[in-house]
């Protein structure tokens, strides 16, 4: 909801105020990041890369996990028949085996968004340069990003900081 009251802000708004400040229509474009993400070839190489490079440690932690389950198989059958310090022995083991298989666990799935994020900001950075030539060559005076979290490019003649700040003070 607040994404569609952005874009009316933005449209029927300031969109006016563009024609009556600067004389002509100003240009208004919207792109999908997440869209030219997933569907371009540098992004689809570089999540294939990512999931590759990965795809060997989701093995080892499965392979982690099903030895944890059959300790955990073998402590709950046999506890009735164990020894007291055997099975006190046994549940250290399981308690410390999980242990290192959640932060392994953890570990590897922080390293895979920061892999992931790093990804998105270098498409997001050449996306940028793609968007300051297309908007220079097609007189695009703002490029947002559809999901209206941020502003992709915008000529500064529309930059009202330095007005603002001048009033302020």
């Amino acid at each position: 909801m607040r994404i569609i009251l952005f874009y009316f802000f933005i449209f029927f708004c300031i969109g006016p105020s563009f024609v009556s400040a600067y004389g002509a229509d100003e240009k208004i474009g919207i792109i999908d990041v997440e869209y030219i993400i997933d569907n371009s070839k540098m992004g689809r190489s570089g999540r294939a890369e990512i999931e590759k490079r990965f795809k060997k440690q989701g093995k080892n932690l499965r392979k982690k996990k099903e030895a944890i389950e059959a300790l955990k198989y073998e402590i709950e059958s046999n506890a009735m028949i164990m020894r007291p310090e055997d099975l006190s022995k046994k549940e250290d083991t399981y308690r410390e085996i999980f242990s290192d298989y959640e932060n392994e666990v953890r570990a590897v799935t922080e390293e895979f968004s920061r892999n992931d994020r790093e990804l998105h900001e270098e498409i997001l950075m050449r996306v940028r340069e793609v968007a300051a030539d297309l908007a220079a060559r097609e007189g695009y005076t703002i490029i947002l990003e559809k999901s209206g979290s941020e502003v992709i490019f915008f000529k500064n003649n529309i930059d009202l900081t330095s007005k603002i700040l001048k009033h302020l003070d």
